[in-house]
């Protein structure tokens, strides 16, 4: 889900049209092609307390992302990408 941020298509998730974070963030009809209970069910009991973390944990990743000034793109534009945390 931020591979497009990495890649620098988008600066968030949710306005890359193909990503699933609109869809598991709820901010998008559901499409029936994600286990949203398995997603979710990971991150809490609560359908809406687990989208909230959802919500966090990626903008915070984001955040870490832009704090290092953009680590990721240069770790996924180059060939040697392995060693790029995503979350």
């Amino acid at each position: 889900m931020l591979n497009p941020v990495a890649a620098g298509i988008c600066s968030h998730p949710g306005g890359f049209r193909w990503s699933s974070y609109r869809e598991t963030a709820a901010a998008t009809r559901a499409s029936g092609l994600l286990d949203l209970v398995v997603v979710l069910g990971t991150l809490a009991d609560d359908v809406d307390a687990a989208r909230a973390r959802y919500v966090e944990t990626v903008d915070e990743a984001i955040a870490r992302h832009r704090a290092r000034g953009g680590v990721w793109d240069a770790g996924v534009r180059s060939s040697q990408h392995a060693h790029v945390r995503w979350l």
